[in-house]
């Protein structure tokens, strides 16, 4: 069956539903330095990305550029969720590290 976007492939109508709900400390805030997960950073920028992302197709007619338009934004959605899971993955490596001295 075709239930949704191929494998590997976003579909932006979906984007606002890809995470669960929750209250994040707003940005540069003390709190939010070190509570914030790469992971949850990666979710609020990806947030703004679609916002940013459906105001632009909505001004845009030109479908070259709509197609464009959305290759990017796949593209930097997946670059925004790869480089936060590395670093998470980092994080969690340095967190186990102490816990061991």
């Amino acid at each position: 069956g075709g239930a949704g976007p191929p494998r590997g492939k976003l579909d932006p109508g979906s984007l606002g539903k890809m995470h669960p709900s929750k209250s994040l400390p707003p940005p540069g805030t003390a709190s939010s330095l070190h509570s914030i997960s790469p992971m949850d950073l990666a979710i609020r920028q990806n947030q703004q990305l679609i916002v940013a992302y459906r105001k632009r197709m909505a001004s845009t007619q030109n479908k070259q550029q709509q197609s464009e338009l959305t290759l990017t934004f796949q593209r930097r959605l997946q670059e925004n969720v790869a480089i936060a899971k590395r670093k998470q993955a980092t994080l969690l490596g340095k967190i186990r590290e102490r816990e061991k001295r």
